[in-house]
């Protein structure tokens, strides 16, 4: 092979048409893909997670990849009025109250407790199926699910202190949350094992997904290696 068929060679593999495609125009702003993508993941009233009405499979492991922040303003029709407002990474939430308040009361929604602003914050969490590499997102403006969010999203910073770009594998369930009403199951997530996302600086070893997508072909995962106690101390620990 000469040097000209083996540097063509080498750009096919490079940038074939599915590693180069794409639907951008030119001289068209890129704009971010949409909010929800994928599947929806709902945690239903009864406490059980839910895709298409169904219950979700207990075996069932998904990639925590993202997550948006969004406040929207809602009609008295139950429908968005215009789109949402997103917040950038690091952007602090702001206080909503002020922007109800610029809102008559004839306008507010009618909510559990009576009226209630118009202007609701929400979180979609951004899942990534590792055997089908399948998009989910789940979309939440609870109590619980902030707690479940919050929850998770600490994790992800601890690791990240030791193995940065890490993403945990996670399986969807719920826990217990006390209430002035005595108390309902709320969602939780609960981490199986941490791989690395592409692109992102880690500390990878080889990680094979349980069920290949194509037959006969397997599927890669860079897994992350747990934080021994000596890196979580920043010392040595002595025999």
């Amino acid at each position: 092979m000469d040097d000209k068929t083996e540097l063509m060679t080498s750009a096919t593999h490079m940038a074939d048409g599915i590693t180069g495609h794409t639907d951008e125009i030119d001289g068209q702003e890129t704009k971010r893909d949409g909010l929800f993508r994928g599947t929806r993941i709902k945690f239903s009233k009864t406490c059980e997670w839910e895709i298409g009405g169904q219950p979700v499979d207990p075996a069932l492991r998904l990639i925590f990849v993202d997550i948006d922040r969004i406040i929207t303003r809602w009609g008295q029709d139950r429908k968005p009025i215009g789109d949402p407002v997103v917040l950038k990474p690091g952007e602090r939430w702001p206080d909503i109250s002020l922007w109800n308040d610029k809102i008559p009361h004839t306008e507010w929604i009618q909510g559990p407790g009576g009226l209630q602003g118009s202007w609701k914050k929400a979180q979609i969490v951004h899942f990534l199926d590792p055997k089908s590499m399948g998009e989910y997102h789940w979309a939440d403006s609870t109590t619980g699910g902030s707690i479940a969010i919050k929850t998770a999203i600490g994790s992800i910073k601890a690791m990240r202190r030791f193995r940065p770009g890490a993403a945990p594998v996670v399986e969807l369930s719920d826990t217990f949350m006390p209430t002035q009403f005595g108390g309902r199951q709320r969602p939780h997530f609960v981490v199986h094992s941490w791989i690395s996302l592409p692109g992102e600086e880690s500390q990878p070893a080889a990680l094979l997904a349980p069920t290949p997508a194509i037959a006969g072909e397997s599927i890669t995962l860079d897994a992350v290696e747990p934080v021994s106690l000596s890196e979580e101390m920043n010392d040595v620990i002595p025999f």
